[in-house]
């Protein structure tokens, strides 16, 4: 005799999976509403889904959810989830960041906060792209040769400092899991 009742279904399995606090369940709960597989197709839990792993700390969610802010023109909303992201090692948050900070038109302009997340996000081990590297070095440079000399040693500082204390997470990992979905074998 089977000894199971019925064997769960995935999504069943992935909102289990998401009840424990598994952001790679959420992230992909969040996407099988988005699409409607299986499911009505539903903006709002797929975005409730995105934000509750982003929350728990998937970085990659939490760069959606500000996106998703922004696009929306949120922008106090973007901002923190911007942060968020970034604080949680994205490099393309950081470097997002960074840009936001310096073009200040979604926010108080801030050459130094600016300087501070696109150092970080052009570290070693960052995961940008040679060509958003190149261009994320530019920008730096421009804004890092009109601070003084006490401001280039604050950036430098406070760069180091998170630096030593964020994680790094990679955007071809955000890009893996979507066509991993999207192409599933």
């Amino acid at each position: 005799m089977w000894p199971f009742k019925r064997i769960p279904t995935h999504l069943e399995f992935m909102k289990a999976r998401a009840a424990e606090g598994d952001t790679s369940a959420l992230w992909e709960l969040a996407y099988i509403y988005l699409d409607g597989k299986g499911v009505p197709k539903s903006e709002s839990a797929w975005f409730q889904y995105l934000r509750q792993a982003g929350e728990l700390g998937s970085a990659l969610a939490s760069y959606s959810v500000a996106a998703r802010y922004l696009h929306k023109e949120m922008f106090d909303d973007g901002l923190k989830w911007m942060r968020q992201a970034a604080e949680q090692g994205l490099g393309q948050a950081q470097f997002t960041l960074g840009f936001i900070y310096s073009l200040g038109k979604i926010c108080r302009k801030d050459i130094i906060e600016a300087c501070i997340w696109l150092r970080v996000a052009g570290s070693e081990g960052s995961s940008l792209e040679s060509e958003a590297r190149k261009d994320l070095e530019k920008h730096f440079q421009n804004l890092f040769c009109v601070l003084t000399a006490d401001q280039k040693h604050e950036v430098l500082n406070l760069s180091d400092a998170l630096l030593a204390r964020l994680p790094k997470v990679s955007f071809d990992e955000h890009r893996a899991k979507i066509d991993a979905y999207e192409n599933p074998e």
